[in-house]
């Protein structure tokens, strides 16, 4: 199923994320990378790990209740799930380009 596909690599996503948010907050950061990450990283960090965490619980529900609801009810919940993929593909998108920044601070410091 596409969407399972979508939510595995959403999850997988996450995971390396969560790993390199991990990684930033051991290091010992000097005040601007800290502050540029707390503000402008974690928070899409956050919020992609809450999108990936509501479709997952989405695609879940689709499947518990496909047997009850119809046909067109069902890719209306598709259809949520799939909004909530696109925007958590935004959200990353957003997030890859304040790591460049980030990198770019920590090689100028």
């Amino acid at each position: 199923m596409a969407i399972d596909d979508e939510l595995t690599k959403i999850t997988g996503v996450m995971k390396n994320i969560n790993l390199f948010k991990e990684g930033i907050a051991n290091l010992d950061l000097n005040p601007r990378l800290r502050v540029y990450y707390d503000f402008e990283v974690f928070p899409l960090l956050g919020t992609l790990n809450d999108f990936e965490n509501e479709a997952g619980n989405f695609g879940s529900g689709v499947n518990n209740i496909a047997l009850i609801l119809k046909k067109s009810q069902i890719e209306d919940q598709k259809d949520l799930v799939v909004d909530v993929i696109n925007q958590s593909i935004d959200v990353y998108k957003e997030l890859e380009g304040k790591i460049d920044v980030l990198i770019e601070i920590g090689k100028n410091t």
